[in-house]
C-alpha cells in the first residue's frame, strides 16, 4: 500500500485544502496511468495551494520515489511528518526511502515508526522483514512475516518470503509448507515452484523437486535455472 489515503480529521477541509486534494486526485489518476512526472506536477502543485497538508507532501515524496529519487523524497516525507507526526503511511514510505538508499536501520526506525502509529500495518511487518533480511537477520525476520501473515494470511508473496527465509536458515521443512501455501493461494507463482523444488531437492525427495521444476517451466519456459535444477535433479 502506497498509503495515499488522507489522515483522519473531522474538521472539513478549507477552500485550498478543497482545491489540493482534486490536484492529488488527478496525480493519483495520472500515476495510475504510469504517467508519474505528470503526477508530480499535480502534486507540487497542490503542496503550494496547502503546504499544511500532509497528504499533499506524501504524494509527492511517494511520486518522487517511483521516479528514482529518494533524497527528494526523504524532504517530502518529513515535510508531511511535520504536519502530522503520526501519520503512519508517511513514516511507511519514508522507510521505503531509507531503504532504497541503503539506509537499512534508517528504514527499520521508519517502518518502527509506522507501526506505532498503526498496529497491525501489514505493509511494514513485510517491510521490516525485508531490511532484516538484507542484515542477515532471518530469524528476526520470520517473526516479521508471520506477523503480517497473521494480519493477511492470503498473501501469497509473503508466504513465499517466509519460505525463502526459512529455507535461508536451513528450516527445509516449514519452508517447503511455506512454499505449498503460497501455491495454494496463488499457482502461478513460477519462481516459488522452482524454489518448493530446490527445498525438496535438499530433502531428498527427487522425484517431487523434479515434478516442481516442470512445473516452473510450465509457467516460464525461459527459467534457466529450473532447466539447470531439473537436469541435476
Amino acid at each position: 500500500a502506497s498509503g495515499r489515503s488522507s489522515t483522519s480529521g473531522e474538521r472539513a477541509p478549507s477552500s485550498s485544502e478543497q482545491e489540493a486534494l482534486g490536484l492529488i486526485d488527478e496525480g493519483n489518476a495520472l500515476e495510475n496511468a504510469g504517467r508519474t512526472a505528470e503526477a508530480l506536477a499535480r502534486y507540487d502543485a497542490a503542496v503550494r495551494v496547502a503546504p499544511a497538508l500532509a497528504r499533499a507532501h506524501l504524494n509527492r515524496g511517494n511520486a518522487l520515489l517511483d521516479l528514482g529519487n529518494p533524497t527528494d523524497a526523504l524532504e517530502a516525507y518529513a515535510a508531511a511528518l511535520a504536519q502530522d507526526p503520526a501519520y503512519a503511511s508517511a513514516h511507511y514510505n519514508m522507510g521505503n526511502a531509507f531503504w532504497r538508499s541503503g539506509r537499512h536501520e534508517a528504514a527499520l526506525d521508519a517502518y518502527r515508526n509506522a507501526l506505532v502509529h498503526r498496529p497491525g500495518f501489514a505493509d511494514a511487518e513485510v517491510a521490516t522483514a525485508c531490511v532484516l533480511e538484507d542484515l542477515g537477520r532471518r530469524e528476526e525476520a520470520v517473526e516479521c512475516y508471520r506477523r503480517a501473515l497473521a494480519l493477511d494470511p492470503s498473501h501469497a508473496p509473503v508466504h513465499a518470503n517466509l519460505g525463502h527465509a526459512l529455507r535461508g536458515l536451513g528450516r527445509l521443512a516449514e519452508a517447503t509448507a511455506s512454499y505449498r501455501r503460497a501455491l495454494d493461494i496463488d499457482p502461478r507463482l513460477g519462481n516459488v515452484h522452482r524454489a518448493l523444488g530446490s527445498s525438496l531437492k535438499e530433502l531428498g525427495q527427487y522425484d517431487a523437486a523434479a515434478a516442481c521444476y516442470r512445473d516452473a517451466l510450465a509457467h516460464d519456459p525461459n527459467d534457466v535455472e529450473a532447466i539447470v535444477s531439473l537436469g541435476a535433479a
